[in-house]
């Protein structure tokens, strides 16, 4: 699959925003918008979430699993490739930036655990 984006279209693969504070600079707010913009540019990223042996998912007419991932947003800016909001001038929306959050992606996402719920029932 796929995710496409363009900025009309106003979907984006991965979207944070906020504030930070650093050495620097205090409450200081960033914009991060991933998509993908063509084929030529590697902004966004597909990536396979191991489920942990303790969680098997169970899918069938009579159950309905909820799956419970954590995103680690730190990840986003250093799991593989260390990316400074400042050098970005607190905006990343394409570019350099984005391909190094992109290559981050994979490493920021883990399933913590699953509900195998029997169907039309939730945990929560």
């Amino acid at each position: 699959m796929t995710i496409a984006w363009s900025w009309a279209a106003g979907y984006k693969y991965i979207n944070f925003e906020g504030t930070y504070t650093s050495n620097t600079t205090t409450d200081e707010q960033y914009w991060v918008h991933l998509g993908r913009a063509s084929d030529e540019v590697a902004n966004y990223t597909e990536t396979t979430i191991d489920v942990p042996a303790s969680s098997a998912i169970i899918v069938n007419e009579n159950m309905a699993p909820e799956v419970h991932i954590i995103t680690d947003a730190n990840a986003l800016l250093t799991a593989t490739e260390a990316v400074s909001l400042e050098a970005y001038e607190n905006a990343i929306m394409g570019g350099e930036g984005a391909v190094k959050v992109a290559t981050n992606v994979p490493l920021a996402f883990k399933i913590d655990h699953v509900h195998n719920n029997e169907a039309g029932n939730s945990s929560h």
